[in-house]
């Protein structure tokens, strides 16, 4: 007989007798205390969670209590979350020798997951594995992968594995083969504490790797490798395990071993490392003698590889070091692919995937410079499975390119691109004559293949070239006097955070409008920068497909020229959305305190832009702000459309304001 409810408690002296003992058979189980209280708390919150209406959570193995307050009566309630005991599983089918057509299913979060159309050139492994098979013999389903998933989420979330068992079943029925594809690991290393917009609190996604931090193995990442493996096959399926995708952690030409997802260190309120996650993967898969490919190991090589030839940046999305660029996410398809085929595996379904030519950027905007002064961007072409591309790019007049950022500036430049360098960057010059708008386009020609915007379609397939929009304004940049600078990193309860200010202005202030912070200091990639996420209360965004903004949801960031009149010539700032593509954003500043007549800033994140997009900046402004008076700048952020069923934040960084005084 299971131990489950025992006799009522009493409460006698002073002394609590167990009223209850609950015991779940694995985690991601709930049940309700009978014990009604004022409050509950838990002794071992990694174990269970209790809500205040006593729902309690299994999280992981082990056992603790349950302290139920009513009134000055205290009642301790057991509770015990037994550990997986699984006999070690085979495949139904033979991964070398299958044949007919099969279906192979995709499983995993933001590395995994298909994107849209999208500016910041972001791309899955799951969408670019779809060329790597033969589309006659196979069907590649990335549909439910997503982002923020880990191990334990994406098991439990309705949607989600629960849709990929019913697909197994029914092919199972069909007799038709099934493959499936697991790869998480990142979303696996939160911490329990933190809470999102999206994902509510962490406690929904986070594992240890191998053993909890009690040493028990129920609700870790290898636990829900398990699961994965053996319930996969009871349907009839051959489960394929992928390490992470590794960070952009590199130190002495290395990937760190954070960067490997070994979390050698103890974690925030934790008392033990979370511990290795690829091995514990690994080590699942070797007890069920399961397709494991070390997908870590091999990301490490391209990563270093990148660094040592200064080309990070084009394999991870800008500000960012988790989510792969294109030419990356073809890259990681290609390796695992080929190590599996290698190994004998799907060896009659998986094929070369067709050369790209990938262009990093679709539009330059240089924003305002002063006549005669200048401004350089600059622009990346990547080579997947292309030993040798000749390109010439041809710039239009008042632009000139270049390899290099500083000089040999012409109307045309031509050089060879392959994919043992991984890319090559090239820079785009902005020389204004007058004070006057220019634009025109830059176009990039190929010998061999026809460019591409990365995950953008090329428009334009018209003799091997390529356009990219150019635009920039000449205009009058008072440049005399005194410089001041303010710069500040996030809000932290609609108050400045980390403010600096130098010059004749005082510190900003921060004001958020139909929105409230979500988070408090989450630490930016690179592990010295901080951002501030914000949502709209109830997490249902305005939408606005027009590019303006919705006058009621903004953040707003006052400059007071406190000392004297100032001159602002540059406003730059890092935006990003959390969770989804459909976030969009504009920007304005005005020195009126009502903000009227604003001006727009060149600053702004479209409809195109997925996750964690790139820092914009408008320069050369030339604004006056008299002495006494602010200079207010508003950050507009909205969503497109609400055809996607998921909440998303928005986050903004290292806010800049630079100019000159009188």
């Amino acid at each position: 007989m299971k131990k489950n409810v025992l006799s009522l408690g009493l409460v006698l002296a002073g002394l609590s007798v167990f009223a209850q003992s609950l015991v779940f058979e694995t985690p991601d189980l709930k049940k309700s205390v009978e014990v009604k209280a004022d409050s509950y708390s838990v002794e071992d919150p990694y174990i269970v969670q209790v809500d205040q209406n006593g729902v309690v959570t299994a999280l992981s193995g082990g056992k603790t209590k349950i302290l139920a307050v009513k009134g000055s009566e205290k009642t301790e309630i057991e509770v015990e979350v037994l550990e997986p005991n699984r006999e070690p599983s085979a495949d139904v089918l033979d991964a070398k020798n299958l044949s007919g057509k099969i279906d192979v299913i995709m499983c995993g979060d933001s590395i995994m997951r298909d994107y849209p159309e999208n500016e910041v050139d972001q791309y899955g492994l799951g969408q670019a594995m779809k060329c790597f098979w033969d589309s006659s013999k196979v069907n590649v389903d990335n549909s439910v992968s997503m982002g923020g998933r880990s191990t334990r989420y994406f098991y439990n979330e309705k949607g989600r594995w629960d849709v990929v068992k019913e697909k197994l079943a029914e092919n199972k029925k069909n007799g038709k083969p099934s493959v499936v594809f697991f790869s998480f690991g990142h979303n696996d290393q939160r911490t329990i504490n933190g809470k999102d917009a999206v994902l509510g609190p962490y406690g929904l996604s986070f594992t240890f790797a191998r053993n909890n931090q009690n040493g028990t193995v129920a609700g870790t990442h290898y636990d829900y490798v398990e699961r994965y493996i053996v319930e996969t096959r009871e349907l009839g399926g051959i489960p394929v395990m992928v390490s992470p995708y590794v960070r952009n952690y590199v130190k002495d030409g290395a990937v760190t071993e954070k960067g490997r997802h070994n979390h050698d260190f103890i974690a925030n309120g934790e008392k033990t490392p979370r511990g290795n996650y690829p091995e514990a993967m690994k080590e699942a898969a070797e007890k069920h003698n399961a397709i494991y490919v070390d997908m870590t190991s091999m990301s490490a090589g391209l990563v270093e590889k990148a660094w040592k030839l200064d080309k990070a940046d084009m394999v991870y999305i800008s500000s960012d070091s988790t989510h792969e660029r294109t030419f990356a996410a073809f890259e990681l398809a290609k390796m695992v692919t080929q190590n599996l085929k290698s190994r004998g595996y799907f060896a009659d379904y998986i094929v070369d995937a067709e050369p790209k030519l990938i262009v990093g950027k679709t539009q330059l905007n240089f924003g305002r410079i002063a006549p005669g002064k200048s401004a350089v961007e600059a622009v990346d072409v990547s080579a997947f499975n292309i030993k040798n591309c000749k390109v010439t790019v041809k710039a239009p007049k008042n632009f000139e390119v270049s390899l290099s950022k500083k000089e040999n500036f012409a109307s045309e430049i031509k050089f060879d691109v392959g994919e043992e360098e991984i890319g090559q960057k090239f820079f785009v010059r902005f020389t204004p004559e007058k004070v006057k708008s220019y634009s025109g386009d830059l176009e990039i020609l190929s010998d061999s293949v026809v460019p591409e915007f990365g995950n953008l379609t090329n428009k334009s397939k018209v003799k091997k070239s390529l356009k990219i929009a150019l635009a920039g304004d000449g205009k009058t940049v008072v440049t005399g006097g005194k410089k001041f600078a303010v710069e500040w990193k996030m809000v932290k309860d609609n108050k400045e955070y980390f403010a600096e200010a130098s010059g004749d202005v005082a510190c900003p202030k921060v004001k958020l409008c139909g929105l409230e912070q979500i988070e408090g200091i989450l630490e930016m990639p690179d592990e010295e920068d901080y951002i501030a996420r914000v949502n709209v209360p109830g997490g249902k965004w305005a939408v606005n497909d027009s590019g303006s903004k919705v006058e009621s949801i903004y953040l707003e960031y006052e400059i007071p020229a406190k000392k004297a009149n100032i001159y602002v010539n540059k406003i730059g700032f890092w935006a990003g959305s959390s969770g989804s593509k459909n976030m969009r954003w504009s920007a304005y500043c005005s020195t009126d305190k009502k903000f009227k007549n604003p001006t727009k800033l060149s600053v702004e994140g479209s409809s195109k832009y997925a996750e964690m997009s790139v820092a914009e900046e408008a320069a050369g402004l030339g604004l006056e702000v008299k002495k006494g008076k602010s200079l207010f700048v508003r950050i507009y952020p909205a969503v497109k459309s609400t055809k996607e069923d998921f909440d998303t934040s928005f986050m903004i960084a290292n806010v800049k304001v630079e100019g000159v005084s009188e």
